[in-house]
């Protein structure tokens, strides 16, 4: 309130809000040739966004109030990502703390589909409020949602062209697999963690000769599984046994001793002669298929053994293994102990390898490369990235990236929009709830033999899996039986088009490449790499200009904060104690370096501190407005070129996303305010007054892409503005005078009023 002792975020915070509820965000000015666009990144709808999620949308806010007071129309479109697989693994979590104890395979799949879309739902609306209380000049009427139905056609239409251009297949693969998810995870969903192991030394015959040559293992419970050993020519330690078959001690199947085409580089690393274990290990199976080695399918779906070991787990056969082959003679001893790794999923599971029939997108089609298309527009186009060492990254992750898995065996995604024709019913497994709500699985032929009828099945389908010379289409024909698939697209997929499908629901003129995108480093490879790759197979272009990585805002454990790993920091708890304005300038204010930061509350302290300083000198204007002041005069001028060139220098840092430098240019500023408010107070009421005014509206106009609610409650407590500062123009580069004729004469009275504010 006018000349109220101390500033309240709170009270400000509810008047800004009611300002600014009627304002059209997507203003089209006097300049409809200057459009500034872009999106904000969908952060998973599976809870309140945590203060690292604040970051960017501060950033991308600071863009968007920016370019707005330099006369562009703006259009920054909001969204949210159901998120998939980690959307449904957070939702696991929290019934579990609720004490829920089903498993996920136990729900009927229309029950936890309408679970899950009740959390999304109550998360949107306190996603949608918490951005809103950031103070973020965001354009609501464009709220978009990846399972929304514009989404779910552009998806749809993007998975049919794919078709059409012969880039999807069904073929088998090794592919990370969640026994308790029950779901297939790329590479980059997992976790990899380190553990002490023993090494065991397992002594097997040569073939036809009484030597015997040594392998060693952390898993012998996989020997079972060996079939061949490679050794470098080049390794002196072991050429001389290229050629050479030994007997495996647990099959007493030959295993070939062959040439190695890997680097000797890695031959070197290894300090014994290990086996080849195609049939479990990713890194093996890769060197399999490309050189004609036989890979077996081991496991079951539930992680055991499917051979060998029907029914058990790896670890539990184990000590079994080591057990028998010592009766048998076979010398099988721990030699010590190495560093090993496993894979984990999200929700902390260990996962294996199954090798199944799975979607893929082929990325380097000769017909039509995705990978070449993309490397090619990035050579051509101009991208600009910051900071731009990254782009060497990006280039080398898009030169590498692989075949790409898309599905994923969630309930919560878009569907695979393929559907299976039944020829043949015994090459369909399927899972579905019978009536009574009761889980059946098996083959489908088998099913319909004992009394249930396709629509049965159909209705409660929870899962299929077809044999690979199934057809599958892409609509049904009428007459004929069909099985839908039941896989959802991996998140990345439906969603890595985004930058394409977000703008979708605009007018042709505005469905163009977004000016910027403001994402975390992180999402490099998972998000950027392939929104570059669809976005040019759907354009032909490059979806973005300028692609700024922020660091990360890392948890108390030093690791990214993530709602689906629980160590996020709450950003209402921030807001609630200190306010939107402190709570945002306080995270910008870590961005000096582009290293990943652990966040310190004393920016917080430091921002509080800068916006009371900035609430004193409110008071100072509001005193020198009602004893007037004289006429400006040259050094007025001069104190006005301060600000405009303080401006410039601002604007040019915010175009090349130094944003704390930015920040940091523009409070430091407010040290001037102060000296020509202690000029006054020191008597100088011909020069500084007139300055300090002039001054005081430009600086607000520069600080409030910053500090944008704090400001603008300013801006109205001011006795001479008019409209919203939210629509003020930049300060140019021009010299004005503003004379006023005084009022008053009691300087002393208001030196005195002045020294005590």
């Amino acid at each position: 309130m006018k000349n109220a002792d101390q500033y309240r975020f709170d009270e400000a915070e509810a008047v800004v809000s009611g300002l600014w509820s009627g304002l059209s965000q997507h203003t089209e000015q006097n300049h409809k040739n200057k459009k500034f666009t872009h999106f904000l990144i969908p952060p998973n709808a599976s809870g309140p966004i945590h203060i690292g999620n604040a970051l960017m949308v501060a950033l991308q806010d600071i863009l968007t109030r920016y370019y707005h007071a330099q006369g562009f129309a703006t259009i920054w479109v909001p969204g949210l990502d159901h998120g998939g697989y980690e959307t449904q693994v957070t939702y696991e979590r929290e019934q579990e703390q609720k004490g829920e104890t089903r498993l996920r395979h136990e729900y009927p799949s229309d029950e936890l589909y309408t679970n899950i879309e009740s959390f999304v739902e109550k998360h949107k609306e306190t996603i949608t409020r918490q951005i809103e209380r950031l103070g973020a000049r965001i354009d609501w009427q464009h709220l978009r949602h990846t399972l929304d139905d514009v989404a779910l056609v552009s998806a749809q239409k993007m998975f049919e062209k794919m078709v059409e251009d012969g880039l999807i297949y069904r073929e088998p693969y090794m592919v990370h697999y969640c026994p308790h998810c029950e779901t297939m995870l790329a590479d980059i969903e997992l976790k990899q963690v380190e553990f002490e192991t023993p090494l065991y030394e397992i002594v097997c015959q040569i073939q036809n000769s009484p030597e015997t040559v040594s392998l060693y293992t952390t898993e012998p419970e996989f020997m079972f599984s060996v079939t061949h050993v490679l050794v470098h020519p080049e390794d002196t330690r072991f050429a001389q046994l290229i050629g050479t078959v030994l007997v495996n001690p647990v099959t007493q199947k030959p295993i070939e001793i062959v040439p190695s085409a890997r680097k000797l580089s890695w031959h070197q690393e290894q300090e014994h002669l290990v086996p080849l274990f195609q049939s479990h290990v990713r890194y093996d199976y890769e060197y399999a298929i490309r050189h004609d080695i036989l890979a077996r399918d081991i496991f079951a779906w539930d992680g055991t053994f499917s051979v060998q070991y029907p029914g058990q787990e790896p670890t539990v056969v184990r000590q079994e293994v080591i057990h028998t082959l010592q009766q048998s003679g076979v010398v099988v001893q721990q030699v010590g102990s190495v560093t090993d790794t496993h894979l984990y999923c999200k929700k902390g599971h260990k996962t294996n390898t199954l090798i199944r029939l799975s979607w893929f997108l082929n990325v380097d089609d000769e017909r039509m490369s995705l990978r070449q298309k993309a490397l090619e527009a990035l050579q051509n186009d101009s991208l600009t990235i910051t900071p731009s060492w990254r782009k060497k990254g990006l280039v080398q992750w898009i030169e590498k990236m692989h075949d790409w898995p898309i599905a994923r065996q969630n309930v919560w995604g878009v569907r695979i929009p393929v559907w299976y024709k039944i020829d043949d019913p015994q090459k369909f497994v399927v899972w579905f709830f019978n009536a009574n709500k009761e889980r059946i699985s098996g083959r489908l032929d088998e099913l319909l033999e004992q009394g249930y009828t396709l629509d049965n099945i159909i209705a409660g389908l929870q899962r299929v899996y077809a044999e690979s010379d199934c057809m599958w289409v892409l609509s049904p024909e009428t007459g004929g039986q069909y099985l839908p698939e039941t896989d959802t697209f991996d998140t990345w997929f439906s969603s890595g088009a985004w930058s394409v499908f977000v703008y979708d629901h605009l007018a042709k003129d505005d469905q163009k490449p977004s000016d910027t995108v403001v994402i975390g480093h992180d999402l490099l490879r998972l998000c950027i790499a392939r929104e570059i790759m669809l976005g040019v197979y759907l354009t032909g272009r490059l979806p973005f200009k300028k692609v700024y990585f922020h660091p990360l805002l890392q948890a108390a454990d030093g690791q990214k904060m993530s709602k689906s790993a629980g160590n996020a920091i709450d950003l209402n708890a921030y807001i609630e104690k200190y306010g939107a304005d402190v709570t945002r300038a306080a995270i910008v204010a870590h961005l000096t370096t582009m290293d990943d930061f652990v966040f310190s509350d004393e920016h917080v302290y430091q921002t509080q501190k800068f916006i009371e300083a900035l609430w004193d000198l409110c008071g100072v204007y509001q005193l020198l407005f009602e004893y007037n002041v004289p006429p400006a005069n040259q050094k007025c001028d001069v104190d006005n070129t301060k600000v405009a060139a303080m401006a410039w220098d601002v604007g040019g840092s915010i175009r090349k996303h130094y944003f704390a430098q930015a920040q940091a240019t523009t409070q430091k500023f407010l040290t001037q305010l102060q000296t020509q408010a202690q000029a006054i107070i020191n008597g100088d009421f011909e020069h500084a007054p007139s300055a300090f005014i002039d001054n005081f509206k430009k600086y607000l106009t520069v600080l409030h892409p910053f500090m944008p609610i704090v400001t603008e409650y300013i801006y109205q407590e001011l006795p001479d503005t008019t409209g919203l500062l939210a629509q003020a123009t930049w300060p140019k580069r021009t010299h004005a005078s503003k004379k006023r004729a005084a009022r008053k004469d009691d300087k002393s009275a208001l030196r005195d009023i002045l020294k005590q504010l």
